[in-house]
């Protein structure tokens, strides 16, 4: 075996020895970085940003440029691959995103925090209750951050709240079969408010109704138009014979007589 060859095995002896050692050496900490905002607007400097393991707080730090950057220390914690919350300002406003704890490592996580409403309770309405469709208007939603609108179980749409607290949405659904559905609302604070919407058919709520019954006689008309003139009808040659043969009838009778008058008296007879 040449010299090279045995180097290199030593080195890869060496290497496979040493990086476990390497792994314990790395430190227990986890990090995260990132921008943040309150209420969809960036929050100012100093502003404290908190982590949380299982409710108890890991750490904390104040912002710079509406930057933070924390440094969680899990020397003597099982803190092991746990989920990492996080809190904005003074009232520890809740955010949005959480992160894992994996040691030796740095995550980049920009946070959006929400400030409970001063309605205190997230609601809203439905107009119409019944139809085809219908319009979500709602009230006390974390302030100028996305509210989660779901129909039956699905996520149907985001909106924005305003800076009130406010939202609203049109939901059209997509199904035809009638009948009640869920409709829901969640907010980044993961307050949720439900109302049933109930779906007709896009036919309409009934099908055809029975036939009516037989109406009234109608008034009587008035008279149509006169006809056309019908065709002219065959020549009558046959009466008008017969009447000819009358006339030279009457004649001959006439003179049948008039010649009996004109004969003389005591003529021979033949």
């Amino acid at each position: 075996m040449s010299k090279l060859r045995v180097l290199m095995a030593a080195l890869v002896v060496v290497t496979l020895f040493l990086l476990p050692m390497v792994a314990l050496a790395q430190p227990n900490v986890s990090g995260f970085y990132g921008e943040v905002t309150l209420d969809g607007v960036a929050v100012e400097d100093g502003t404290v940003v908190k982590a949380w393991i299982d409710n108890v707080e890991a750490g904390s730090v104040t912002t710079t440029g509406s930057s933070y950057s924390i440094q969680i220390n899990g020397e003597g914690q099982d803190f092991a691959d746990k989920a990492v919350a996080f809190t904005v300002g003074a009232e520890d406003n809740q955010v949005a995103e959480s992160g894992t704890f994996v040691k030796g490592s740095n995550t980049a996580l920009n946070l959006t925090a929400a400030s409970v409403p001063d309605a205190g309770v997230l609601g809203f309405t439905l107009s119409p209750e019944k139809g085809t469709a219908t319009n979500v208007v709602g009230i006390g939603a974390a302030y100028n951050n996305p509210v989660y609108i779901y129909f039956d179980g699905e996520l149907y749409t985001t909106v924005t709240s305003d800076a009130e607290g406010n939202f609203n949405a049109v939901v059209v659904p997509t199904t035809n079969i009638a009948g009640d559905y869920d409709i829901a609302a969640i907010d980044v604070l993961e307050r949720t408010a439900t109302e049933t919407f109930t779906l007709s058919s896009p036919e309409g709520p009934g099908g055809p109704g029975d036939p009516g019954d037989k109406g009234d006689k109608g008034d009587k008309g008035d008279p149509g138009p006169a006809g056309a003139a019908g065709e002219d009808g065959d020549d009558g040659g046959s009466s008008t014979m017969g009447i000819v043969a009358l006339i030279v009838a009457i004649i001959a009778i006439i003179l049948a007589i008039v010649f009996r008058v004109m004969k003389p008296a005591g003529a021979p007879e033949a």
